[in-house]
């Protein structure tokens, strides 16, 4: 499973490159790409709403740097890995 809160531009180019050559199936979970500010701080809690309510059956988390993974991991209470990339 890949969160990115702030789905556009170079965030979007390198995740679809990211799933087009990887060999794994990766579902990706996204936000618009607007209101930075507003994803680097509220997408944990959209991406945590998301979780509790479908439950998937997945065994690694990729987030992008504009989640705030502390929060998304406190308010999801997944104890699946997460693994945090850095864009920039």
């Amino acid at each position: 499973l890949a969160l990115e809160p702030f789905y556009g531009g170079a965030h979007k180019q390198w995740l679809d490159g990211f799933i087009r050559f990887s060999s794994h199936e990766i579902e990706v979970w996204s936000l618009p790409d607007c209101f930075w500010k507003w994803r680097m701080h509220g997408g944990a809690l959209s991406f945590a709403e998301r979780f509790l309510e479908t439950r998937p059956k997945i065994e690694l988390i990729l987030a992008s740097d504009f989640l705030d993974v502390a929060t998304f991991k406190a308010l999801s209470k997944t104890q699946i890995p997460i693994v945090t990339y850095f864009h920039e």
